[in-house]
């Protein structure tokens, strides 16, 4: 997708930023990430090229591997919602579009139904979660977390700016290309996460999926010549080697092996 927009160059430094991002280990171990990444990419492109026959193949399979279809619905009714010139009546009078983010948000709970089948027990998954979980499932994520442990400001300002920042995204009058679906990806999903998620270090793990360095760094690489493209890499791998060292030091790896044991 990034090497038809922006450009090959620009494409190869993205993926090779996205292998050093600091929670890129958990793609060699036993998790559902590294697959969950390769069926994101191929259905993000499938959504931009149109291609539904090959959307609906995947979808499902991502709906057993994690729980991002949610935001993958939302994806495509603000990319076709921008592609209507922002026109609501237009979005809502196209009834295949309706059909297919209902379809794919309906998937979403495939993995919830399958789980109280097979169980017996119709809370099966939210029971799972929540012993994941040290503070159950509270709604809203990091929002809510920050928030009840009187850091208020900072939610107000952090939100201030998301909303900025989308606003400046949407009146972006250029039309959205295959790239632009992965920036607009990143934002939608990251926005989910931080709704859903628990405030802790899994934060880094989970915002791999968002595929920011193919979604930014590649649009930013192919408006510079060569050598600063290779200076700019440099700086940005150089500083994730770092952040992957601290986060496989004290958050991947259990330096205490007796805290990990059951009693």
């Amino acid at each position: 997708m990034a090497a038809r927009d922006p450009g090959p160059g620009a494409a190869v430094a993205a993926v090779f930023v996205l292998s050093f991002f600091p929670a890129a280990p958990v793609l060699q171990a036993a998790y559902s990430d590294g697959l969950a990444l390769l069926l994101v990419v191929v259905l993000l492109r499938a959504v931009a090229e149109d291609r539904w026959r090959v959307a609906w193949a995947v979808a499902p399979a991502l709906a057993l591997t994690r729980p991002v279809l949610l935001p993958v619905a939302l994806l495509v009714l603000v990319v076709r919602w921008r592609a209507a010139d922002g026109h609501v009546r237009t979005l809502l009078a196209d009834r295949v579009l309706l059909a297919r983010v209902v379809g794919i948000g309906a998937l979403a709970f495939l993995w919830p139904v399958l789980a109280g089948v097979i169980s017996g027990s119709a809370t099966a998954y939210s029971t799972t979660l929540k012993a994941w979980r040290s503070d159950g499932l509270s709604v809203g994520g990091w929002f809510s977390g920050l928030w009840t442990n009187g850091l208020q400001v900072p939610v107000v300002l952090f939100v201030v700016i998301l909303v900025a920042l989308v606003a400046l995204r949407l009146r972006r009058r250029t039309p959205d290309g295959p790239a632009d679906h992965l920036g607009t990806w990143a934002g939608v999903y990251l926005l989910f996460v931080l709704a859903t998620a628990p405030p802790n270090a899994g934060i880094v793990r989970h915002t791999l999926l968002t595929l920011v360095p193919l979604g930014t760094l590649g649009p930013m690489a192919a408006h510079l010549t060569p050598r600063r493209r290779a200076v700019l890499l440099a700086v940005v791998v150089a500083l994730e080697v770092v952040l992957q060292w601290v986060w496989i030091r004290y958050v991947f790896v259990v330096a205490d092996v007796s805290a990990a044991r059951i009693p």
